[in-house]
Parts: C-alpha cells; structure tokens; sequence
C-alpha cells in the first residue's frame, strides 16, 4: 500500500509540471506525435542490497522487451514497457542458513517478467532538426517484477522458496534515438532498477541494464 501510494504521488507531481515545462518551449505547440513502438535487448548487473548480504557480489545477465510510447505532448510522453529481466547475485561463499560453509561460490539466479509504466521526457520536436538524426530523453518511473524461474548454483533448492514472488523497483535512465531510415531508429538506452521492496528478509535486488534496440 506504501509503494501504491508513492506511485500516485510521483504521477500527480511529474505530469502536471512535465505539462507546465513544455507549454515554457518557445515556439513549440505542444501537439502530441504519433504512438511509437519498438523493442530492446541487452546486458544486466545486478546485486542485492541489506545489513545482512554484505558479501554477495555482482552477477551478469541479460534483458529483452518491448514498448509504446504514447506522446501527450511534444515533450512529455507515457510509455508502457513489458521486458523478461534477469537479476540475482553471486557470493564467493555460500552458508546455509545455520552460518555453515556448504560451498565456495554460489550463483542465485532471478528471472522475472517486468511491467513498467514510465515518464518519458525527451526533446521536443519544434527543436528537432532532419539533419541531427538523432533524439535525447530521459525515463523515470516505477515497474512491478512477477518472478517467473529461479535457478540456484551452490545452495540448496530450499533456498528457492526464501525468495518473494513480486517486488517493486524505481526505475530510471536515459539514453537516445539514432534514425537510420524513415521513422526507423536504433536505441541505445541505461535503465537503473533501485529496489523498492525485498526480494528475501531485507534483501533488496538493484539492478543495471545496457540495452539496444530499435524502433518499428
């Protein structure tokens, strides 16, 4: 209920000053483009958080999704992301839950199908010119993960069960729009998932995600 009402309020505080920012555009109208959508892959690091993991490390993974962009003004857009994102952790040694060594290196592996609803702040058109090719903007907003598959190297499988279904993260990051042909253009984009809620006990999963992709 927390993360439900700290969502209401970043939607009432962004959008209307989003709005108010780029109606301030000298010589800009305002109008809305048209609904973009595209998809993305990538690379992820992710590494879990708490008083109680301060020996887990990074673990690699990959991110592949896909999104609409609906454009509410020239400035100022609503994009819905659907994406399957791999997270976790590593640790150099791994104890059961009694603080006994059961081996030195462990993997935890955390797949999850992500639903994100993001602001979406970008250059307006009225200042966009043919010849640059390329578009800035900027992402912030929140995402629920629904954990689909868990894979686990050097713990026992009781472990899988320690580990909540759903968690909620902060997602924001930048990147830009490199048109190669007609309305046609390659992504490249940094997302930073900062976990809102615990994963395990007070484990919290941040993650970094390098994506590229392309616009349909």
């Amino acid at each position: 209920m927390k993360h439900l009402r700290l969502l209401q309020l970043a939607l009432l505080i962004t959008l209307p000053t989003a709005q108010s920012f780029g109606n301030d555009i000298p010589g800009d109208s305002c109008e809305p483009g048209p609904i973009t959508r595209g998809f993305y892959f990538g690379a992820t690091s992710s590494h879990f958080t708490g008083e109680t993991c301060t020996q887990w490390g990074s673990r690699y993974g990959g991110n592949v999704g896909a999104y609409a962009n609906y454009p509410l003004t020239s400035l100022l857009g609503l994009q819905l992301d659907l994406s399957y994102v791999s997270k976790g952790a590593q640790i150099e040694e791994a104890y059961d839950r009694d603080m006994v060594l059961i081996r030195e290196t462990a993997d935890v592996r955390l797949d999850y199908v992500q639903f994100a609803v993001l602001t979406r702040l970008g250059q307006p058109r009225s200042g966009f010119k043919d010849e640059y090719n390329f578009s800035p903007r900027l992402l912030g907003g929140f995402a629920l993960n629904t954990r689909v598959k868990t894979r686990l190297r050097g713990l026992a499988e009781e472990w899988e069960h320690f580990f909540r279904d759903t968690e909620l993260s902060l997602v924001f990051g930048g990147g830009f729009d490199h048109r190669v042909w007609g309305k046609r253009a390659v992504t490249f984009e940094f997302r930073f998932d900062l976990g809102l809620s615990d994963v395990s006990g007070d484990w919290k999963n941040n993650t970094a995600r390098f994506l590229v992709g392309m616009t349909l």
